[in-house]
């Protein structure tokens, strides 16, 4: 029995299965930190927006002032009672087998498996001239990190670098906190109102997958400027496919999937200052492209996901027999 998660389910799903198929191999794959934090998931403090790098009865509570320390360490229990009945957890990135480790889940119990990625599209020749298109795809929502690229276009401009072009794709901006919400679409209706030729900024809005092909020919680079963890990046794998070199922020799936220097650029979380200076250094230098997009990996693939999965799930016999495995 494999499971993906347990929202709106229930994690007491997994000790049902075990009392009702007791001899049942149960794989479970997180998939963000559900489990480690009431936030969503996410890891983000709901007191100053920074990156939690772990869970305390006394730090949730500062997150949640109407629930108290000993609520939150009985939530623990319950979700470490209820995963006790697992036999192997996955984990699309290597990084959060360390938060969950320390969360108190052995490490043997866990293995990392990436995401497989199902091939709709190949690699495209950019045309020639400076490699000034950057793009964002993905959600409009806070913790995706749009508005910090529209914070880096305003940062360049007003030092008078305007030589290059942002296409944003995406939606659901009515899910953003209303500071974010308000950031964002002040910004559109100002470069909106600007002459065409001053233009930097186009929102082309959602998109559906067969329509990735086009856009992705309009951009040469993908920033990726997530402000949380952002456990693995699907969109990193589709800038892959495309031959699309990724600028990311240095935390979580994307400083580990993005090499720096090597297969994209990092950035400081959260710093559009930094961003900018990254951007501004892409457009100035072809050859840095060039470098990037030949180094440049293909997006795992959904065999190698499912080979992987195969072995965890049919473990090798003395494995088995040493881990007391079914």
């Amino acid at each position: 029995m494999h499971f993906h998660h347990f929202f709106t389910y229930g994690a007491d799903l997994l000790t049902l299965t075990r009392r009702v198929l007791p001899e049942a191999r149960i794989v479970f794959t997180f998939h963000e930190f559900m489990s480690i934090c009431a936030a969503d998931g996410q890891m983000v403090r709901r007191t100053d927006r920074s990156l939690c790098t772990h869970a305390s009865p006394v730090r949730c509570h500062q997150c949640f002032p109407d629930r108290s320390p000993e609520q939150f360490m009985s939530r623990r229990l319950w979700f470490q009672t209820h995963l006790s009945v697992v036999d192997v957890f996955t984990c699309p990135s290597r990084f959060m087998i360390e938060h969950y480790v320390r969360w108190g889940i052995a490490r043997d119990r866990i293995h990392h498996v990436t995401n497989g990625q199902r091939p709709y599209g190949t690699r495209q020749e950019p045309p020639a001239g400076p490699k000034n298109r950057f793009g964002f795809f993905g959600q409009f929502v806070d913790n995706k990190g749009v508005h910090i690229i529209l914070r880096a276009v305003r940062q360049l401009r007003a030092e008078g670098f305007t030589g290059f072009s942002l296409d944003l794709n995406g939606a659901n901006l009515q899910y953003a906190s209303a500071a974010v919400r308000d950031e964002i679409e002040t910004f559109l209706a100002e470069e909106a109102a600007r002459p065409p030729d001053e233009q930097i900024v186009r929102n082309n809005g959602s998109y559906h997958v067969d329509e990735l092909p086009n856009r992705m020919a309009r951009v040469d680079w993908c920033i990726v400027p997530s402000t949380w963890w952002e456990i693995f990046g699907l969109v990193i794998s589709e800038a892959w496919m495309f031959g699309k070199p990724v600028i990311c922020s240095n935390v979580g799936g994307p400083a580990e999937r993005v090499e720096d220097g090597v297969s994209g650029l990092h950035f400081p979380v959260g710093d559009h200052r930094a961003l900018a200076r990254v951007i501004r250094d892409a457009v100035g230098d072809p050859e840095l492209w060039r470098r990037l997009a030949a180094a440049t990996p293909s997006p795992p693939s959904r065999s190698a996901m499912a080979a992987s999965f195969r072995d965890i799930y049919v473990p090798q016999k003395e494995d088995a027999l040493a881990m007391g495995l079914r």
